[in-house]
């Protein structure tokens, strides 16, 4: 806010003065009608971290610390989810070794439900190998099947690939470790019966 103050009144208010344009007001000084002067900060101290600064204003109870029941993970918090491709296959296949949790995380429309490019890549390559028989339908057009779920797909970045190569220990399928790097960079919810996906600190909903 603008404000305009004579020589007279600027001499009494001062202090005042001061500190509205400390608060950022814009406080111009005036000789008759004509302005003279604007005052300005020297020196406008940017925000500092303080230990203490909202003290009473941010206390936090014990309950903050109790786990979430499972089902409240599922329902209800809009998480994000990647599909390993297991659980893609057996979503459209309605195929019941989906698990309750796993369905319910899924049929959750708040939910937002990612592919990874990772999955369609193993489902070609597998197809084209004979190993997938049964999901040639899939196979033929992956991006169709996944947006007919109104799934997001989730393409491959370099930095998923670095992460993938640098994974550590034995996991040596190149699809589980780009899945496990996605989720790791990407802060996803892996759908997934692979238990060994759980040594690399990802969240996995089972």
């Amino acid at each position: 806010m603008k404000t305009t103050y004579s020589v007279h009144a600027a001499k009494t208010n001062l202090s005042r003065l001061l500190e509205w344009a400390e608060a950022g007001d814009e406080v111009v000084i005036a000789r008759g009608h004509t302005p003279v002067v604007r005052l300005t900060l020297v020196n406008h101290a940017p925000p500092r971290r303080r230990f203490g600064a909202m003290r009473g204003r941010a206390k936090v109870t014990p309950a903050f610390f109790e786990p979430l029941p499972p089902d409240d993970l599922v329902a209800g918090s809009h998480v994000r989810l990647l599909l390993d491709t297991h659980a893609l296959f057996w979503w459209l296949d309605g195929d019941w070794r989906l698990t309750r949790r796993a369905r319910s995380g899924i049929a959750d429309e708040e939910n937002v439900i990612f592919v990874s490019a990772a999955s369609a890549w193993e489902i070609t390559t597998k197809s084209r190998l004979g190993k997938l028989t049964g999901a040639g339908a899939v196979a033929a057009d992956v991006v169709g099947s996944v947006a007919s779920q109104a799934f997001s797909s989730l393409d491959i970045t370099l930095r998923h690939a670095q992460r993938a190569g640098r994974l550590p220990g034995a996991q040596r399928d190149p699809f589980d470790r780009m899945l496990i790097a996605q989720a790791q960079l990407e802060d996803l919810t892996l759908v997934s019966r692979e238990a060994a996906f759980d040594a690399y600190g990802v969240s996995r909903l089972w």
